[in-house]
């Protein structure tokens, strides 16, 4: 029985750097990724957007707007003969905004592996806060306002092999909030 091949295992670092618009965005990235057996493919991420930036009234009134967001993410790929399932959890937090995701998927291999069909399903569920400024100078979240966003996606790919150095790809994705 031929099978598919799961990613190689892997380590990645990454300081990514985006300054344009009095907008700058950076920070640091890590993803690692480990086969156990031959089945198997754990993967585990860090993310970090450290921004700074600000608008000509936040400019002309001295107020310069900083903010971290921080993202873990964990995920595991399990191949079955020419079948991959795929399932993950994402979280991310700023100071006004935490968001939680799963996603599932399954691809199946066919036609002498030139086929690939994707089938997958993703949910989020976010907490919204408002930020308030105490009396003091301290950014806090408003008490009185918390506000929560449910989103779903669904999605349905297929790839062809059409030639050594040609693939086609048709992707449909249904986003639900």
């Amino acid at each position: 029985v031929l099978a598919g091949v799961l990613p190689d295992d892997r380590a990645d670092v990454l300081w990514h750097v985006y300054n344009g618009g009095d907008i700058t965005v950076e920070g640091p990235e890590l993803l690692v990724r480990k086969k156990v057996g031959d089945s198997l493919s754990l993967t585990a991420g860090y993310y970090e957007d450290m921004i700074s930036s600000a608008s000509i009234d936040v400019k002309l009134s001295a107020s310069p707007y900083h903010e971290i967001r921080k993202q873990e993410n964990v995920g595991a790929d399990y191949q079955h003969g020419k079948t991959t399932y795929s399932v993950g959890y994402i979280h991310s937090r700023e100071p006004d905004y935490i968001a939680d995701t799963t996603f599932y998927s399954v691809s199946q291999d066919m036609f002498g592996d030139l086929t690939t069909l994707t089938m997958g399903y993703r949910r989020a569920w976010d907490n919204i806060y408002r930020d308030i400024k105490t009396p003091e100078g301290q950014i806090i979240n408003d008490p009185t306002f918390h506000q929560q966003a449910d989103h779903r996606g669904y999605s349905l790919s297929l790839s062809q092999i059409l030639t050594r150095n040609t693939i086609l790809g048709v992707n449909y994705e249904l986003l639900t909030d």
